[in-house]
């Protein structure tokens, strides 16, 4: 993968989800995309990602390049399973 031949650059974007309305999948996407697109480095995103059709969806629009979950995996131990099986 060409990504991995690049060195490595970190620049981290954050919001907060308290101000959010109504929590959509994919929450900080948007963010993702534009700094992917401004920057011009591989993105993560993350936010509310709780459906494999969901975290596809977001890579496939090219909102990221990766999507990261965190409590959802937390929340229910066959998370992972429950994804790759679709």
């Amino acid at each position: 993968m060409e990504m991995l031949k690049q060195p490595l650059r970190i620049h981290n974007l954050e919001i907060r989800a308290d101000l959010l309305a109504q929590p959509i999948e994919g929450t900080f996407s948007d963010l993702a995309e534009i700094a992917k697109k401004a920057i011009g480095v591989p993105t993560i995103t993350v936010g509310n990602i709780h459906t494999r059709d969901g975290a596809e969806g977001l890579l496939k629009a090219g909102k990221a390049d990766m999507v990261a979950i965190g409590r959802p995996i937390f929340k229910n131990a066959d998370f992972a399973r429950k994804m790759m099986n679709g």
